[in-house]
């Protein structure tokens, strides 16, 4: 038999077997060959595109985060000066109004001491200069209630920026 399969490739014939053998093997080693081109040259550019697409993609969603949060760190802040500037005004106004209010008080009592002082029958620049006109607005207080409207101010103001830096509403 050897012989035979001599002959055969002497006169350059294969054996039938040996033939599709070898187109087996061509055969495969084409598959092989196809797939692996397949894969470096379609499939991997395929998952790096999707890899960088996905990649933008967390960038973007990352960075739209970012500012959404920037966003609402600056409201914040702005909503904390608004709040500061809000409770200092009332505080003033407040301030004011006890100021003003002591003001009307002691104008209508110097008013009536005066009125009274001239009903007793006593000179009128007598009871003028001793129970002088005081404005009803803005006027000079007896400093112990001076020091005492203004250490108020002052509470006031302070307990207004502890809010704001806490971010704290008004407890009232």
């Amino acid at each position: 038999m050897l012989r035979q399969s001599r002959a055969y490739v002497e006169r350059g014939r294969e054996p039938a077997g040996a033939r599709a053998s070898g187109l087996s093997i061509a055969a495969a080693a084409l598959l092989v060959g196809g797939s692996v081109a397949y894969h470096y040259a379609i499939y991997i550019p395929e998952k790096d595109q999707e890899a960088k697409a996905d990649l933008a993609a967390k960038a973007v969603a990352d960075e739209r985060l970012e500012e959404t949060k920037a966003e609402a760190a600056q409201k914040t802040a702005d909503a904390k000066r608004t709040a500061y500037k809000v409770c200092v005004s009332s505080a003033q106004m407040s301030y004011e109004s006890r100021w003003n209010s002591n003001c009307k008080s002691l104008a209508e009592d110097a008013n009536e001491n005066r009125n009274n002082c001239l009903l007793r029958g006593l000179d009128a620049n007598y009871c003028s200069s001793t129970y002088p006109a005081i404005p009803a607005q803005d006027c000079r207080l007896p400093s112990a209630n001076a020091n005492s409207y203004d250490q108020e101010l002052r509470d006031e103001k302070a307990r207004c920026l502890a809010e704001a830096s806490n971010g704290l509403e008004s407890p009232l």
